[in-house]
């Protein structure tokens, strides 16, 4: 799956303002909720939350990725078939219970389809391959624009 596919200019936060956990994913579902017509924010944190009560999606060397399923109904509403992710920057690091107990930097929101376990693993599987790239992790901290910022993390690294 290619990350363009995921992510979109319009689903970057290069400065997620949040005290912590529940306010980061609060306002990554606001934006990805303006991507997905007919689709509330609030579906959208509940689907997260969800995962988050069952385990942390801090995966590690300062990356979380918190991802919730959706219906079909709330796709087709939004008229996407793929999954939609939003990425959020949080230069300082926060603490969001990561495996390795270090602050995340990069939290990357993933929404998917509920009967669509392929999509959704492969959409996992590439927003992780590419976010523990030392090469991405640094562009994106240097990344001085919401282009750069999307090219960091569009580009093959």
């Amino acid at each position: 799956m290619e990350m363009a596919k995921l992510i979109s200019k319009s689903r970057l936060v290069p400065d997620l303002a949040a005290k912590d956990k529940e306010m980061a994913l609060s306002r990554l579902s606001t934006v990805v909720a303006e991507d997905m017509k007919d689709v509330s924010s609030d579906d959208l944190f509940a689907a997260l939350m969800e995962r988050e009560r069952v385990s942390t999606t801090g995966i590690g060397q300062g990356i979380a990725i918190p991802h919730g399923k959706l219906s079909e109904e709330m796709f087709a509403n939004a008229k996407r078939a793929c999954p939609i992710a939003a990425l959020g920057r949080i230069p300082s690091g926060m603490d969001f219970e990561s495996m390795d107990g270090r602050p995340v930097h990069f939290i990357v929101a993933l929404f998917s389809p509920i009967h669509d376990n392929r999509a959704h693993l492969q959409a996992l599987a590439t927003i992780s391959r590419q976010l523990r790239s030392k090469t991405c992790q640094e562009q994106l901290m240097a990344a001085d624009s919401p282009k750069a910022l999307y090219q960091a993390m569009v580009s093959k690294t």
